[in-house]
């Protein structure tokens, strides 16, 4: 599983930055036929005031979010291989 956090502070384009990393994923899933599960969060505004517990609270329900997706990820290989 893999998280990241991808900040705009106006120096380069976030969403070009979490486009290449979904690309980069989905490459290296399709490369080593292996399922990998990911979370990018795009901030624009991650410095003012408050946002760091935002954040923090942000992260923490979509880590859960990606567990589960990993679980069900681990489950459903698991009734491929059986079938």
């Amino acid at each position: 599983m893999v998280g990241g956090l991808v900040v705009d502070h106006g120096i380069y384009r976030h969403e070009f930055v979490a486009q290449s990393v979904r690309y980069a994923t989905m490459r290296v899933q399709l490369d080593n036929n292996k399922p990998v599960i990911y979370g990018i969060l795009t901030a624009q505004d991650f410095l003012s005031q408050g946002r760091e517990d935002f954040f923090f609270q942000h992260f923490h329900f979509k880590g859960k979010e990606a567990a589960v997706a990993c679980v069900r990820t681990i489950e459903n290989l698991a009734l491929v291989a059986a079938a």
